[in-house]
């Protein structure tokens, strides 16, 4: 039995997220209206998800400190981007 498959947008924000100028603990960015839930069940063998993300990023040149990005499903972080120095 072949897998069908096709591709499909779930969500895309149209409208820029909350600015921050400074963040120590875990910050959501993505504007209330593009965050989604998974229907239950949505997963299956095969199944996969792409996710593509674009946006602006700015630091202070003398102290830049580092950025993390996380994505969790739920309060599970799935993937995590580790320090980066901008």
């Amino acid at each position: 039995m072949s897998l069908q498959s096709w591709q499909e947008t779930l969500v895309s924000a149209q409208v820029d997220g909350t600015a921050l100028n400074t963040s120590t603990s875990q910050t959501s960015i993505i504007p209330p209206a593009a965050k989604y839930t998974l229907p239950a069940n949505y997963f299956a063998i095969g199944k996969m998800l792409r996710i593509t993300a674009t946006g602006r990023v700015s630091s202070i040149v003398t102290t830049p400190g580092t950025f993390t990005f996380d994505l969790k499903f739920g309060t599970v972080v799935v993937f995590t981007s580790g320090a980066i120095a901008p």
